[in-house]
């Protein structure tokens, strides 16, 4: 199973700030949004925020590349998907940054989202756009996300989130809210920042690729992940190259930068090679 990072070429979804908001809806509903998790592992929190963007907004379904992926990859697809948005920091997630430099506390984040038809496990969810999960990632492990399988990885990383928004959606506010990490489901602990199991939101609950210790001002790579109508395949989509949760709590993103085919390194090369005989040959006269 050969999955590959798919680079958008073209667009920009949405620019500006965007005023998070308490939609919380479930992932199995297929309509879920990009939620931001900053944890305070001194005192033993995590700050929940949805940010009110949707992930069909961030990553439009109409956009994923139908059928299987090459394999082996053969091309760059223009997908035209890429992520441009600022989330402005809320006035909760203002005091909880605050509270914690206070304390001389070291905070880490990471964002998530995902949804699927009600059936993970049917025809709908194996195709590209039937499951779409987003998480940011360090540009060094790009190579782990992008080997993320449909299932068990995107299956069990579904289930896990569905369980832990379902909690969320009891008792979530406007502007986000600190939980410690002892709430959640009856499966474990998941607000913890430890691996494995159902356990920890910094790194994706311990389902999907391991996102934990990553500091306030730290770039990440953001990724989109989805079916690939095969149960054990999925496509992954760099979505944007340097996601950022700035010391001030805001969450921006600009599109991810495209390499310039190497046949225009060659013509720029040798215009630049003309323009230098043009100015020898203008001194000798």
């Amino acid at each position: 199973m050969k999955n590959l990072i798919r680079y958008g070429v073209a667009g920009a979804l949405m620019a500006g700030y965007v005023t998070a908001q308490a939609q919380v809806p479930l992932p199995s509903s297929g309509n879920s949004d990009l939620w931001l998790f900053v944890s305070d592992q001194k005192a033993g929190t995590t700050f929940a925020l949805d940010t009110g963007m949707s992930l069909s907004g961030i990553a439009p379904t109409t956009s994923f590349a139908a059928g299987n992926s090459p394999n082996p990859p053969t091309a760059i697809l223009s997908t035209a998907i890429q992520a441009n948005f600022s989330v402005a920091p809320t006035a909760a997630l203002t005091a909880y940054i605050n509270a914690a430099n206070t304390a001389g506390d070291a905070l880490t984040w990471a964002v998530e989202g995902i949804q699927f038809p009600t059936t993970p496990t049917g025809t709908g969810y194996r195709k590209p756009g039937g499951i779409v999960g987003i998480t940011d990632n360090p540009a060094s492990q790009a190579q782990n996300t992008s080997n993320l399988g449909l299932s068990p990885s995107l299956t069990t990383w579904a289930g896990g989130f569905q369980q832990d928004v379902a909690y969320l959606a009891g008792t979530y506010v406007t502007g986000g809210k600190a939980y410690a990490f002892t709430s959640g489901s009856s499966t474990g602990q998941v607000w913890g920042a430890g691996a494995g199991s159902i356990a920890g939101s910094t790194d994706l609950y311990g389902q999907g690729p391991d996102t934990a210790g990553i500091g306030l001002g730290q770039q990440m790579n953001l990724y989109a992940l989805t079916g690939n109508s095969g149960l054990g395949q999925a496509q992954s989509y760099l979505l944007g190259t340097n996601l950022t949760l700035a010391s001030t709590g805001t969450l921006s993103v600009s599109p991810a930068a495209v390499p310039l085919p190497a046949a225009v390194w060659l013509f720029g090369s040798g215009l630049l090679g003309l323009i230098g005989v043009g100015r020898r040959r203008a001194a000798a006269a």
